[in-house]
């Protein structure tokens, strides 16, 4: 009978290298396979961990969900509250604004300083123009109006007097009054006038006419129509027309009634009594007449 005999000894190197290579593919063939069975299983755990949210969310839904009928309520009153808020918020805004507008505008506001008058002014640059106000009636003080400009390009100052100012009063080219005559209706004073700008001065006129001289007792003026002329020294003259109305007529002093001869006929003389009172009987005075019962008294006795 024959046996099988292995050789014995060691063996060639290729097999040893084979025998290495098959037992790591081996061994990473295990890794692979524990590393895919991990996998599956955490994948598998949260799949099966997901549907639970789902769930609880399918079923909180029907709860958090109004009714139809309070809904567009809640959102109606909502609606207004905002609106009401936003109007107000408006409101505020608006009033924010106008304040801010306000203080803006007075800090804008500065004091403008003027520079002062640059000697005195040139006679021949400056102009006068004249009016009255209306509503003056005769006998009284009228306010004449002086309106003083001037060419010059910077500021000047212009002394006003009875020598540099002339004022006349006409009527249908009669003279009524005139400053030449009342000089001192003419007030001494000092007026700075700057270009493009109007110094304004009044002159009181008292009312009343200039004969050859400036009287306080002289006639006032009467009612109707009258020319106002005005000039500088060396000036064009300038004019202008005012009326002056007629005063209400003055109250007549009170006097008591004098009574009517009719009204004297009627009224009863101062011993007469009237006619509704009866005649009063005289008094009895002593020692005079005895009375019916003191004579039977007397009788008796």
């Amino acid at each position: 009978m024959s046996t099988v005999v292995r050789p014995s000894g060691p063996l060639p190197r290729r097999v040893y290298w084979v025998r290495r290579l098959l037992l790591i593919l081996v061994v990473l063939a295990l890794v692979w396979g524990v590393t895919r069975l991990v996998a599956s299983t955490a994948s598998g755990d949260q799949a099966g961990a997901d549907p639970s949210p789902a769930v609880e969310e399918i079923e909180e839904a029907p709860t958090a969900t109004a009714t139809p009928t309070d809904e567009p309520r809640l959102s109606k009153r909502d609606r207004r509250r905002e609106r009401i808020k936003q109007e107000r918020q408006e409101k505020r805004e608006r009033r924010e604004a106008r304040q801010a507008e306000r203080e803006a505008n007075r800090a804008r506001t500065v004091s403008a300083v003027l520079p002062p008058p640059e000697g005195a002014c040139d006679l021949t640059q400056v102009s006068v123009l004249p009016s009255v106000p209306t509503g003056y009636e005769a006998g009284g003080t009228v306010d004449l109006r002086l309106a003083f400009s001037t060419l010059q390009p910077v500021p000047c100052s212009l002394d006003l007097d009875a020598d540099r100012l002339l004022l006349l009063i006409s009527a249908d080219d009669e003279q009524v009054w005139t400053s030449t005559r009342c000089r001192d209706a003419i007030p001494e004073q000092s007026v700075v006038l700057r270009p493009f700008w109007t110094a304004s001065v009044q002159v009181p006129w008292t009312g009343q006419r200039t004969g050859d001289r400036c009287s306080p007792r002289a006639a006032f003026a009467a009612s109707g129509q009258y020319q106002l002329h005005a000039a500088v020294l060396t000036g064009e003259p300038a004019a202008t027309e005012f009326t002056l109305l007629e005063p209400p007529p003055p109250p007549k002093p009170w006097r008591p009634k004098e009574p009517s001869d009719d009204e004297e006929a009627d009224e009863p003389p101062d011993d007469e009594p009237p006619d509704d009172e009866e005649p009063s009987e005289p008094e009895s005075q002593t020692g005079g007449a005895p009375e019916p019962g003191d004579e039977e008294l007397s009788s008796n006795d």
